[in-house]
C-alpha cells in the first residue's frame, strides 16, 4: 500500500490500533527539502510491526535516487506473535513476506550483480 493515510484506515478497521500522524522534515546537505508524515500502531504488541512513512507531495521518494542494479530476492522477519504480524500484514495486502515465530529479528536475501548476499539484524 503506497498510501500511509489508507493503510492506517485498513490497520483501523482490521483492529490495531495507529498512533496520530507526526510530519516532520529536514533540509539535505544538497539543500533540498524532505517532507513526511509518519504514524507506527498504538502500543508494542507486535515487536517487529513497521513504522508507515507517507512521502510529502513535492519530496521525491528515497527509491527515485538509490543506487541500482540490486535486487531483494527475500525477506524473513521472525516475531515472537507471527499470527498477529500476518493478520497486520494481510491487512495490508502485503505479499513476498515470509513471518515465521522466534525471537524479533529480519533478514534479507539481497542479489547485486552475481553475488548474494544475507543482511540480518536483531530488534
Amino acid at each position: 500500500m503506497e498510501d500511509a493515510f489508507a493503510a492506517a484506515a485498513a490497520l483501523n478497521a482490521a483492529g490495531f490500533g495507529t498512533t496520530p500522524a507526526k510530519r516532520g522534515s529536514r533540509v539535505t546537505p544538497a539543500r533540498e527539502r524532505l517532507e513526511w508524515t509518519v504514524f507506527k500502531l498504538a502500543g508494542d504488541a507486535i515487536s517487529m510491526a513497521p513504522f508507515f512513512i507517507q512521502w510529502g507531495d513535492s519530496t521525491p521518494h528515497p527509491s527515485g535516487t538509490a543506487p541500482e542494479g540490486c535486487v531483494l530476492e527475500r525477506l524473513v522477519v521472525r516475531e515472537p506473535e507471527p499470527d498477529r504480524l500476518r493478520a497486520l500484514l494481510d491487512a495490508l495486502d502485503v505479499a513476498g513476506v515470509a513471518v515465521e515465530g522466534g525471537n524479533a529479528r529480519i533478514e534479507a536475501g539481497i542479489r547485486c550483480a552475481t553475488r548474494t548476499a544475507v543482511l540480518a539484524t536483531a530488534h
